[in-house]
């Protein structure tokens, strides 16, 4: 209901068969778009009866209920609220280290050693909740270390902006180039490829692809397997090792 009163909504109502209302109105702000939305709850909740439940609003509804409110602590939500780490993990003078990036807090002080559990939200990884491995009691926040500033992830966004508009560059072209033409025929007959190409053309193409499929296939960590085994390995596949290799 409250998306349908927004400006560019996606289902507008039709003026003929090419324009839909509002369809050019200027885009909403971020902050605008909040400011509605609190005026639209205030609205429901406070100004809206409700037929079915004496004509009270939702708001004089919810106060009239006798039922007891209960609290629920941090540390519960916590526990039963957030995503879960299978992996136990153990504290050290770095903090703690999780999906390659490490997570400090003062409590962690001579806490050296101990085993944890962790509990996050998968969009927010700014900071993660700590469990003892052992008794499963929260044991406190721990923060991302070495963030970096507002100014360098603005850089990282406009940079994957521009890779993106790069690679889709790329596909348009490729896609383009991938199309074969065909001579024409005035009989029946298998039909014949109407492209032209030097060896040099061609050669310098396929350099280009092979070292680019390279770079976007392997890890820059990638390390080729040995094409020969040491002689007291058991690989798979091969007789079993002698007695003396066991």
């Amino acid at each position: 209901m409250f998306f349908s009163t927004l400006p560019r909504y996606t289902h507008p109502q039709k003026l003929d068969s090419r324009r839909r209302s509002g369809q050019k109105d200027p885009a909403l702000t971020f902050e605008g778009f909040v400011e509605l939305f609190g005026k639209w709850v205030q609205a429901r909740s406070a100004g809206h009866t409700m037929a079915g439940y004496g004509d009270l609003t939702p708001l004089q509804w919810w106060e009239s209920d006798p039922s007891p409110l209960r609290e629920v602590s941090a540390e519960d939500l916590h526990a039963f609220l957030l995503e879960g780490d299978r992996s136990t993990r153990v504290i050290n003078g770095h903090g703690i280290r999780f999906k390659g990036r490490d997570y400090m807090a003062g409590w962690m002080t001579g806490r050296s050693g101990t085993r944890v559990h962790i509990r996050f939200q998968p969009h927010h990884l700014d900071q993660i909740e700590i469990f003892d491995a052992d008794n499963r009691r929260h044991l406190g926040t721990a923060y991302l270390a070495d963030q970096a500033t507002d100014e360098q992830i603005e850089q990282v966004y406009k940079a994957r902006t521009e890779r993106a508009r790069r690679m889709r560059r790329d596909l348009r072209r490729a896609e383009t180039l991938r199309r074969r033409r065909f001579k024409a025929h005035t009989s029946a007959g298998p039909a014949q490829a109407d492209t032209t190409m030097t060896r040099k053309e061609a050669a310098k193409e396929l350099r280009t692809w092979r070292s680019s499929r390279a770079d976007d296939d392997l890890p820059t960590e990638y390390m080729p397997r040995r094409i020969t085994a040491p002689g007291r390995w058991a690989v798979p596949g091969t007789s079993i090792a002698s007695e003396e290799d066991r």
